[in-house]
């Protein structure tokens, strides 16, 4: 559910930011050049700076930046900076931000909130359930130690039963015997 109103706000921003309605006439600069304007039609060409920040209009390059329009419009600039604006001939919605497109990324905002309090509320209630059917587990046994391993304490014998003396079990006898000592070298060293 959560998918499809984000895959629908994907679409609407991925369709809205790769085409305009109207696009910039001027390409800008950075830094020192940040008031240098020169003329560029942006639905050709694209700006960019150079390594000093002066602007520069790539003729490689097509459909720059500019402003979607909405309604009965037609498109000017504005004569300083040559940035895109709609002028609205029906007053439906002129330029700028799209209301409908708002509108749908608040309605994105609000399912997707919806969902996540339905999500915390089903998840508190498993939560509560759980907590209800578990079942505390019997103590262990206590432990004993002895020579340094813990064990479980040995079950009290039964009666008629034969339980076995304390202590470990007899050991192998002793190691087998080695080898004698290793076989006598050569003396000197080999002729070279």
């Amino acid at each position: 559910m959560i998918l499809k109103h984000i895959a629908l706000l994907v679409l609407v921003v991925a369709t809205k930011t790769t085409y305009w309605d109207c696009y910039n006439q001027k390409c800008v600069g950075t830094g020192f050049y940040d008031d240098t304007y020169i003329d560029c039609d942006n639905e050709y060409n694209e700006c960019s700076t150079d390594y000093q920040g002066y602007p520069v209009c790539n003729t490689d390059y097509s459909g720059g930046d500019g402003v979607d329009c909405y309604g009965s419009y037609t498109c000017s600039t504005d004569s300083y900076t040559g940035e895109a604006e709609c002028t609205s001939i029906s007053g439906y919605i002129g330029g700028g931000t799209s209301i409908l497109g708002l509108l749908i990324v608040c309605c994105c905002i609000y399912c997707c909130c919806k969902r996540y309090r339905q999500r915390r509320t089903e998840v508190v209630q498993r939560t509560v359930v759980v907590q209800q059917q578990t079942v505390t587990a019997p103590a262990p046994a206590p432990t004993v130690v002895q020579n340094i391993n813990v064990v479980n304490a040995p079950p009290p014998p039964q009666p008629g039963y034969q339980h076995q003396q304390p202590g470990y079990p007899p050991q192998q006898p002793g190691y087998p015997p080695q080898q004698p000592g290793y076989p006598p070298q050569q003396p000197g060293y080999p002729p070279q």
